[in-house]
């Protein structure tokens, strides 16, 4: 697909749904979350959204919408089968010529539901990996592309894609391709799921769990093919799975006070190691937001701003460009004292800076609401500071700002 297709295909999906969501959810016929999940049903991203959408109302909705009691089993039934609609569609968009209908405004869900699984039980073996490798599917989970593989990303928390992960299974030996297993889910909480394709080669990844899988459910075999794969997962996500080694990607050591610390670089995303805990900064996010531990979790705010990890994240403002600091939050740079000079600070609604390190902070600043420095090392307080509500001193005193 050639640039200039992909932005028409996106402008369309986008006024697809656009107008879907005015029409079934400003009115408050679907809401937003069941819309969300009929949208992530449709296997080809866009040439299937009115059908399934008008169908979950007519079908499902309006004939219980008066009784309370039978719309909500109704909806847990539609929803528990609703893989089947994308597999049926999948069917539907490769074989429409061996349906009955070739329009598929012609069917309501459960007479589609049961062609569509005649049709699939007709197919040959040949057919349905011809059908496979022709089809364009899930355009919205494509990451990319490597050694002739296309590589889908099913993003961590979408319970709602077990059925498209069990679409793009087929044919492997996966637990998380099983429609009557709930393995997906335990999985998809944890981390994302990636799946590489090309024709009837598969392997799927999970970085959580460190298993690099192929289509009989086997681990992997090392050799150039994986070192790829986790080559482009490297630069695509910036992460390295648990038996890679961190030193390849080692930059400099960089030297804090009396400790030298390393620093490593993956992708969009600088990594050190501190205290025997590994953290990378996504400069994608920027600030102490982007600041995370190997987890992937947000580092606390206040251990952000302890040494070394205050040190640290200073450091690694220096080494941003010009676009990534502007994304760096407005209350790092304050408290760290960052390229403020000359600016007129913006009020702080409150101030909560207890038991960190933070020794100093800058001239002019205003907190409309409390503010907490207890246990800081602040000597002396900045000129113009002024404290809207309740000041807590470095001694847990609550007094005025002298």
């Amino acid at each position: 697909m050639n640039k200039l297709v992909e932005i028409l295909y996106e402008v369309l999906l986008e006024d697809k749904v656009s107008n879907l969501k005015a029409q079934f959810v400003d009115s408050k016929k679907i809401s937003q979350q069941d819309f969300d999940r009929l949208i992530a049903a449709d296997p080809t991203g866009i040439k299937y959204l009115i059908w399934i959408v008008s169908r979950y109302y007519n079908d499902v909705v309006k004939p219980n919408e008066a009784n309370v009691m039978a719309l909500m089993p109704a909806k847990k039934r539609f929803f528990e089968d609703l893989y089947k609609i994308t597999d049926g569609l999948a069917t539907f968009d490769r074989f429409k010529r061996k349906f009955k209908n070739q329009d598929i405004f012609k069917y309501n869900l459960e007479d589609f539901k049961k062609e569509a699984f005649e049709v699939e039980q007709n197919l040959n073996a040949a057919e349905r990996e011809v059908g496979k490798q022709k089809s364009e599917k899930y355009p919205e989970f494509k990451i990319g592309e490597v050694d002739g593989f296309t590589v889908y990303k099913l993003p961590q928390g979408r319970l709602d894609l077990k059925p498209v992960s069990c679409d793009l299974g087929s044919g492997t030996n996966w637990c998380t391709s099983k429609a009557n297993q709930n393995y997906y889910d335990s999985y998809v909480k944890k981390d994302p799921l990636f799946i590489f394709i090309k024709g009837n080669e598969k392997y799927q990844f999970h970085f959580k769990d460190n298993q690099f899988m192929d289509k009989q459910d086997h681990t992997m075999k090392n050799g150039e093919l994986k070192d790829n794969f986790l080559k482009f997962l490297k630069n695509k996500e910036g992460r390295m799975s648990g038996n890679q080694s961190i030193e390849d990607f080692k930059i400099k050591d960089v030297t804090i006070g009396s400790e030298t610390y390393p620093l490593y670089q993956v992708g969009n995303k600088l990594y050190t190691k501190i205290e025997d805990q590994v953290l990378f900064y996504d400069t994608e996010i920027g600030g102490g937001q982007g600041f995370k531990l190997q987890d992937g979790t947000t580092l606390p705010f206040k251990q952000a701003l302890k040494h070394p990890y205050m040190d640290m994240l200073k450091y690694v403002y220096t080494t941003l460009d010009s676009k990534e600091k502007r994304k760096f939050p407005g209350i790092y740079r304050i408290l760290l004292n960052l390229d403020l000079e000359g600016e007129t600070l913006p009020t702080i609604p409150s101030l909560d800076i207890s038991n960190t390190d933070i020794s100093l902070l800058p001239d002019g600043l205003t907190v409309s609401g409390n503010v907490d420095l207890t246990n800081t090392k602040i000597i002396k307080l900045p000129k113009n500071f002024k404290v809207g509500g309740e000041f807590t001193d470095v001694n847990g005193k609550k007094t005025l700002p002298k």
